[in-house]
C-alpha cells in the first residue's frame, strides 16, 4: 500500500489498514466517502483514491530484460529491424536449414529474445501461470476485522 487520498489530502499511514490482503479499513473513526467525482482530479475535494503496488520490485536482471524487450517493441513500432520473432518458419544459411516456429515461444511464455527469455526461465523455470499457494483445510479461516458496521459508508445510522 503506497497511500490513500481523500478530498485531495493523503491520509496518515496509521489512519487505515489492509486486512486479509484485500480489505482496506479506516482506523481513524471516519468512514469512506460514499461517492466519487470522476470529473475532478484526485487532488480536489469530492474525490478519493488508493495507490498501491502489486508484486515485487524487479531485480537488476529483470529491469535489463524489460529494457531489452521495450527497445525491441519500439524498433518494431517505428519500422526498424528488431529481434522479435516474425512469421518466418524456415531459414537457410550457408547450406544449413532450420525451422523456427514463433508460436512455440509464445506458448512457453517466451519472447524469442535471448536475454529476455533467459531471465524468464530463471525466475519461472516451470512456466507457472501464477504463484503457487497452499491451504490447510483443517485450519479455520481468520476472522475479518471491520470498521463500525453502522459507519461503513461514512454515514451515521440511527
Amino acid at each position: 500500500m503506497v497511500g490513500v487520498v481523500v478530498d485531495g489530502v493523503e491520509l496518515a499511514k496509521d489512519a487505515y489498514a489492509v486486512y486479509d490482503q484485500r480489505e482496506l479499513v479506516r482506523l481513524d473513526g471516519k468512514g469512506w466517502p460514499c461517492c466519487q467525482r470522476l470529473d475532478k482530479a484526485l487532488t480536489e475535494v469530492g474525490t478519493w483514491g488508493v495507490n498501491y503496488e502489486r508484486g515485487k520490485p524487479l531485480s537488476v536482471a529483470g529491469r535489463r530484460a524489460l529494457g531489452a524487450l521495450a527497445c525491441e517493441f519500439t524498433r518494431l513500432c517505428v519500422g526498424d529491424k528488431c529481434r522479435l520473432p516474425s512469421r518466418v518458419t524456415n531459414v537457410s544459411r550457408d547450406g544449413v536449414t532450420w525451422q523456427i516456429d514463433p508460436s512455440t515461444f509464445y506458448a512457453e511464455g517466451l519472447t524469442g529474445i535471448t536475454e529476455v527469455d533467459l531471465w524468464i526461465k530463471a525466475v519461472n523455470p516451470y512456466q507457472r501461470q501464477r504463484r503457487a499457494s497452499s491451504r490447510n483445510i483443517d485450519r479455520p479461516r481468520p476472522a475479518r476485522q471491520r470498521t463500525d458496521p453502522y459507519d461503513v459508508w461514512g454515514k451515521q445510522w440511527p
